[in-house]
């Protein structure tokens, strides 16, 4: 699990096609909803691994069961919800009240590359995707999907 722990993951938000041409399938011999296709509005893939500031392995596995898996490619659009994510962001606040979260020495540097910079990683990526939720909010059909 430690290797799932620091593998790097990638969210997409997806709204419906916004085509404006009729397409038919020719297996199926009908006209195609574009509803029925999305198209990405939106890709982040954060520099570190997020689940290294969480200091308890048991939670580190449920969020990411969470994030991870409730929002897989293969659930429905419905199940991908914007305001699915909001749930699991609430879960990430409850873990950083609880001081369940700490800060870590990152990768990244000062502007004269003398020292590296620490962060919270979880609370930063909350507050990424807080940002990312409110800018698609009045967006219908939006889905989520992490890989």
């Amino acid at each position: 699990m430690e290797a799932d722990r620091v593998r790097p993951f990638q969210i997409t938000f997806l709204r419906p096609s916004s085509w404006e041409r009729d397409l038919f399938d020719v297996e199926e011999k009908a006209s195609v909803e574009p509803g029925r296709f999305r198209e990405e509005v939106y890709t982040w893939e954060p520099a570190e691994s997020i689940w290294d500031s969480i200091q308890d392995a048991n939670v580190t596995d449920h969020l990411r069961e969470l994030l991870v898996e409730g929002f897989s490619p293969d659930r429905s659009d419905d199940e991908r919800s914007l305001e699915a994510l909001q749930n699991v962001l609430e879960e990430i606040r409850k873990v950083i009240a609880e001081k369940k979260a700490g800060w870590k020495t990152c990768q990244q540097t000062d502007d004269d590359g003398d020292f590296n910079l620490q962060a919270n990683l979880l609370l930063s990526f909350l507050h990424h995707l807080t940002w990312v939720c409110n800018v698609f909010a009045d967006v219908p059909g939006i889905s989520i999907i992490v890989r």
